[in-house]
């Protein structure tokens, strides 16, 4: 993980939250090639990397997968309940994985891992949506060392 450049991407945003979360967004998806996505309590929304979504067709997902998944993106709702999944686990990452999960059968070959950053005002969480077949060993430690930046901005921020 390329920790000094992913925190010297963001830092100049640490004062403006919702464009810091936005650009950790793109930065992500850029650095996984997967869909990533960004939510809080507060019912902020975030996301990048839908054209690494499309470009998964070559793997024979069908286009009616993406277009429930777009739809998807417009429903915080849908966000906020995986949000909550977090009260309930000690985990500091949470897998995702297929239909039983994501509560619909249009994501059984996909899997979404997500990390968790707090402050004292709101929570939230920073993840990737892509094919069971994620690189795990490589996109984990991603996505851990982002919820943690995050969550150290948004708390130096408020202090």
């Amino acid at each position: 993980v390329d920790e000094v450049a992913y925190k010297h991407s963001i830092w100049d945003d640490r004062d403006k939250e919702y464009r810091m979360l936005a650009h950790a967004a793109r930065i992500l998806a850029q650095k996984t090639g997967l869909l990533s996505l960004v939510t809080t309590s507060t019912g902020d929304l975030y996301y990048a990397g839908v054209c690494n979504v499309m470009q998964q067709h070559e793997e024979n997902i069908p286009e009616a997968f993406t277009q429930n998944l777009l739809v998807r993106l417009d429903e915080v709702n849908f966000w906020e309940e995986i949000l909550k999944k977090f009260y309930v686990t000690d985990e500091d990452i949470l897998f995702i994985l297929g239909q039983e999960d994501f509560r619909d059968p249009m994501f059984d070959n996909w899997a979404s891992v997500f990390g968790e950053f707090e402050s004292p005002n709101q929570r939230g969480i920073i993840g990737v949506i892509g094919p069971k077949h994620i690189h795990y060993p490589v996109v984990v430690p991603q996505i851990r060392f982002f919820s943690q930046l995050i969550g150290e901005l948004i708390r130096d921020q408020k202090s």
